[in-house]
């Protein structure tokens, strides 16, 4: 669970590094642990309203949709979004909170997931498999003549 203390943001406008875990077994989504550091600068209006504004980064393993061999990519997202006291409204940048912790873990993930492209090569010039033999044609050359 990805939660941010709302009591420990200091008021007005500060800059703010937070570290989150999404363990495997929360997510059916993911492999491995997924590590999430949040650099935001924050502006705290009144403990009602606190913005945040920066860049998540993460590292997932993912398997190369030509050669079918497992790779770690590196991911940097740009975020904005308003955590707001009582908010009632349906906004997907606006997270409502009623006390002193808030739970973002859907928000987290929902970036997470559509970050990741349709389409995951190892390499831009991965030569895939060979539809015939198999043999991976990153490695070696295969005799198949296709």
């Amino acid at each position: 669970m990805i939660n941010i203390n709302v009591s420990s943001i200091p008021a007005g406008i500060s800059v703010q590094t937070f570290q989150w875990v999404i363990k495997r077994d929360e997510y059916d989504f993911f492999n491995e642990d997924l590590y999430i550091e949040g650099k935001f600068k924050v502006n705290n209006i009144h403990k009602t309203q606190i913005e945040f504004e920066g860049i998540i980064e993460f590292s997932l393993e993912l398997i190369c949709d030509r050669c079918l061999e497992r790779f770690k990519r590196d991911f940097s997202e740009e975020v904005l979004f308003v955590l707001k006291k009582d908010y009632l409204g349906d906004e997907l940048d606006i997270i409502n909170f009623t006390d002193y912790l808030c739970d973002i873990t859907d928000y987290i993930k929902d970036i997470v997931v559509t970050a990741i492209p349709s389409k995951n090569l190892c390499k831009d010039d991965c030569k895939g498999i060979c539809p015939k033999c198999g043999v991976n044609l990153n490695y070696e050359k295969c005799k198949c003549n296709i």
